[in-house]
């Protein structure tokens, strides 16, 4: 983990009619592109984890949460390069990959933050969208309720491919479906580079004093 400071034609976004669309500033495939319009950000790149399996949910030392809003596969971190799983972190090895042999079904992978984000991105690698015949699906959310509904397409499979989206409405949730391939198999994919906003000095300043009063009412 670690911190440092358009849409591009190739991406399809489907958004929920009733849904605001303007609210979203930005969809990306590129990294570079993505970086150069973000501010301070969080990099869960999961190099300082221990290879292996984990359970569900977790916290990992950035204040990613990790856990399934619906189905389930095996989740673990690894170097090795199977099914089409890669690192994207320069010099790194790691990765969270989620899906190994014998799990079955649709699974959607749900990210959780310590504080409102607007800001958010990932690599994955091993998505195959033309055998599971879906498209990346996310769902944003705060406090429970959901924002934005984007289905973005792309037509690569086992690549790695990057997708980030920036908005000017704070959310605190990300859901990522990954769609079911052929006999009901679980598509394998793996996320690296988990990427998301920092809170503001504001932010931080009124989380921290709502922390402070929070302690002070329970002396």
């Amino acid at each position: 983990m670690h911190t440092h400071n358009r849409l591009t034609a190739s991406v399809t976004i489907a958004l929920t009619a009733s849904l605001a669309s303007a609210d979203i500033t930005g969809v990306y495939q590129d990294r570079d592109l993505f970086n150069n319009n973000i501010g301070a950000v969080i990099i869960e790149d999961f190099e300082s984890e221990a290879v292996g399996s984990f359970a569900t949910p977790t916290i990992f030392d950035s204040g990613l949460g990790v856990d399934f809003a619906d189905g389930g596969v095996s989740t673990y971190i690894d170097f090795a390069e199977n099914y089409g799983f890669e690192n994207s972190t320069p010099g790194g090895q790691n990765y969270m990959a989620f899906g190994n042999d014998g799990d079955i079904g649709n699974y959607t992978v749900e990210y959780t933050f310590e504080t409102s984000i607007r800001e958010f991105g990932f690599e994955i690698s091993g998505f195959q969208p033309s055998v599971s015949d879906q498209d990346l699906n996310f769902v944003l959310m705060a406090n429970g309720q959901i924002l934005y509904e984007l289905s973005i397409s792309t037509p690569n499979d086992f690549s790695i491919q990057f997708f980030g989206l920036i908005t000017n409405t704070n959310f605190d949730t990300v859901r990522v479906t990954i769609g079911e391939l052929g006999a009901n198999d679980a598509d394998y994919v793996a996320f690296d580079d988990v990427t998301f906003s920092v809170p503001t000095p504001s932010t931080a300043a009124l989380l921290a004093l709502g922390a402070l009063a929070t302690t002070r009412r329970r002396r």
